[in-house]
């Protein structure tokens, strides 16, 4: 039986990909790579940066980002960046072309995904890849892939799986002279309980946005363990856009906008 639903979404896909990046990368993005496999370089024009995507669906899914949307924020300066499940590299690249920092830290554990990520970004100085699983504490945990998905993985204190170095965000931004980051990005695929669990004031204080996806279905607590951080270091206004929280820090003329 025909899929009109379906089709019609990946038509309207197609268009906006044709609309927003050109209908050359549109072909090579559903033609080439999904339908019939191949890998691809779409050349993102704006950005000057050649963007590498595996044959398959398994990359559409960040590389969509360039064309259906991605949070960003404006009115904020934002000078540091620390991008938390970087993946194939898509967010850090939208992070640098929007907001022109001095340093995005892009963090990904998954060894073919950094691969990708590193590739992608290498015409985008600013952007540091680094190949770790972001945690509480500076150790080593064990890198699971996620049900339902090819490209995303998850972390665990201990058992099957590769094991990965796990860096804390107070960790990575000492490694840089930094106290902290103005942007910090976590889709951590679950880690982000332990990452907001402990002492996240260390950093969080610091930061100007927040961009954070939830996976308490992974992880149960990620939820509370974000209303008690954001709650010790705000105040925070909180936005819902598209699968992410976003909690931008407020000052005393923008907190009841």
């Amino acid at each position: 039986m025909i899929n009109f639903s379906r089709i019609f979404y990946g038509l309207a896909r197609f268009s906006r990909c044709g609309e927003k990046l050109g209908w050359k990368a549109a072909f090579q993005v559903y033609i080439l790579a999904r339908a019939l496999g191949c890998p691809v370089v779409v050349r993102l024009r704006e950005v000057a940066v050649d963007f590498h995507l595996r044959g398959g669906a398994a990359d559409l899914g960040s590389f969509a980002s360039f064309y259906l949307g991605y949070p960003v924020i404006g009115g904020v300066e934002v000078r540091t960046v620390l991008d938390g499940g970087a993946n194939i590299g898509d967010s850090a690249v939208l992070f640098a072309w929007k907001y022109s920092p001095e340093l995005v830290v892009a963090v990904e554990p998954d060894k073919e995904n950094f691969e990708l990520l590193v590739k992608n970004t290498a015409a985008v100085p600013c952007v540091a890849p680094v190949c770790c699983a972001l945690w509480s504490h500076d150790s080593t945990v064990s890198l699971i892939a996620s049900e339902g998905s090819t490209v995303a993985s998850s972390v665990r204190v201990a058992g099957p799986g590769d094991k990965v170095e796990a860096r804390s965000i107070v960790s990575l931004a000492r490694q840089y002279k930094l106290e902290g980051f103005d942007l910090v990005k976590l889709d951590i695929e679950g880690a982000e309980r332990e990452v907001l669990g402990v002492n996240p004031s260390a950093w969080l204080k610091h930061c100007r946005i927040l961009i954070l996806e939830l996976h308490d279905q992974i992880s149960p607590g990620a939820g509370l363990a974000m209303i008690e951080a954001v709650r010790e270091s705000g105040p925070f206004n909180i936005r819902n856009i598209g699968e992410y929280l976003v909690f931008v820090r407020c000052e005393k003329w923008d907190c009841n906008d």
